[in-house]
């Protein structure tokens, strides 16, 4: 039983939130294990260029893309299939859909430290 439950918590997933340069990839590369898979939502949008996905006249497709890609990952977490043993730790910037996922998927909440 403590074996399960030791487990269990190292195979939580991880949801990182907090504004722009707060960190977020910092602490998931730091805490980064081998097996882990770690999506970070604000870059998969800019890999898409970031004029294009920002700023030009398909920025509601993009972000459609992104949100779509979210809310499946997000699926997965809940379920716990597709992901194996793997451990997730998504980076999400907006603090209240971060809380919201970390709910839904039973994940730890965390927040950069910013010093500041």
């Amino acid at each position: 039983m403590a074996r399960q439950a030791d487990r269990r918590r190292l195979m939580q997933h991880v949801v990182i939130t907090g504004p722009p340069g707060s960190g977020k990839t910092t602490a998931a590369r730091e805490m980064r294990r081998p097996t882990d898979i770690v999506f970070d939502l604000d870059a998969i949008c800019e890999s898409f260029n970031p004029t294009f996905a920002r700023y030009g006249p398909n920025r509601r497709r993009v972000a459609s893309l992104v949100i779509s890609f979210r809310d499946v990952l997000v699926l997965r977490m809940r379920q716990g299939t597709r992901l194996g043993t793997h451990r997730v730790i998504l980076i999400v910037a907006d603090e209240q859909r971060a809380a919201q996922i970390a709910r839904a998927t039973h994940a730890k909440l965390l927040k950069p430290d910013t010093g500041k």
